[in-house]
């Protein structure tokens, strides 16, 4: 699951570079305008998606927590009421 979240965020990234190239050769106003309420749209959209996904990492890097926590204390009862959801 990991390395398919890196890879999506490296190519996100990667189109963005492309993109911001891309700008550079942006000949017109109107062009420029344009180009600038579509990168306006997307970022929108990223810090949507991003803003929905970070109480899910929370609560995941909580629980690798408790879980790490029990290895050290060689501690493993009662450990499921703790992760249902």
């Amino acid at each position: 699951m990991h390395e398919n979240t890196s890879k999506g965020l490296e190519a996100f990234g990667t189109k963005l570079v492309l993109k911001e190239e891309d700008c550079k050769s942006i000949s017109t106003f109107g062009e420029g305008k344009k180009t600038l309420e579509k990168c306006a749209k997307l970022r929108e959209d990223f810090e949507t998606i991003s803003e929905k996904l970070m109480p899910h990492l929370r609560r995941y890097e909580t629980k690798v927590k408790t879980l790490t926590e029990a290895i050290d204390n060689e501690d493993y009862q009662g450990l499921e009421a703790g992760f249902e959801e």
